[in-house]
């Protein structure tokens, strides 16, 4: 049998605080859904307790612009996995192009700026990079190979539909329209946020 005590030093209440605001922040991503929060809360720890294990569905976080999704995948991507593991970016021929080196060895994927015209055209490679554990890497100058797929991809958007669901609904897909309330006292939230 163990015994530990916990005994309150004196930033720990300060580091409560960071993270009450981390886990209020992931809430209003979620659109202040609890399922959502509590099945987004789920995938981030997938990600690092089976980094090679595909999640197979992707988050579709639609949002007005400047809700703070980038924020949150950013500090995960960067602090948590490590920036050697992560991408995010609006140029979406960096995955869905012919040249796709990018991808190789990520664990997170996020796809910024998704347009419905973007979405609906890649539709069938999108479903590919979600599902398949081996894809093509095609790299300049140097031929193709196969390589394992372990990137988790994530798609957000302005936009109402970014990415083609049929009339049945899809399992690659998570979609959530993330809250509003961070609007309110929006440069106080986030800069308690980014401390």
């Amino acid at each position: 049998k163990y015994d530990f005590e916990w005994e309150q030093g004196e930033d720990d209440a300060y580091k409560m605080s960071l993270l009450t605001d981390l886990l209020q922040h992931i809430f209003y991503i979620s659109g202040e859904d609890l399922r959502f929060y509590k099945f987004l809360i789920k995938l981030f720890a997938h990600r690092l307790l089976f980094p090679a294990e595909l999640p197979k569905v992707s988050l579709v976080l639609i949002s007005k612009e400047g809700a703070g999704k980038n924020m949150l995948f950013d500090w995960f991507g960067k602090m948590i996995l490590g920036s050697k593991y992560y991408i995010s970016t609006a140029r979406h021929e960096s995955f869905f192009g012919r040249f796709n080196n990018q991808i190789k060895g990520k664990l997170m994927i996020v796809c910024n700026e998704m347009t419905q015209d973007c979405g609906y055209r890649n539709d069938n490679r999108m479903k590919e990079f979600i599902t398949d554990e081996w894809i093509d890497n095609e790299i300049k100058f140097g031929g193709t190979e196969r390589i394992r797929n372990c990137g988790w991809f994530n798609f957000f958007s302005n936009q109402p539909n970014p990415v083609r669901i049929d009339a049945n609904g899809s399992r690659r897909y998570a979609v959530q329209i993330c809250s509003d309330k961070v609007f309110i006292n929006k440069s106080e939230y986030f800069s308690n946020l980014r401390k």
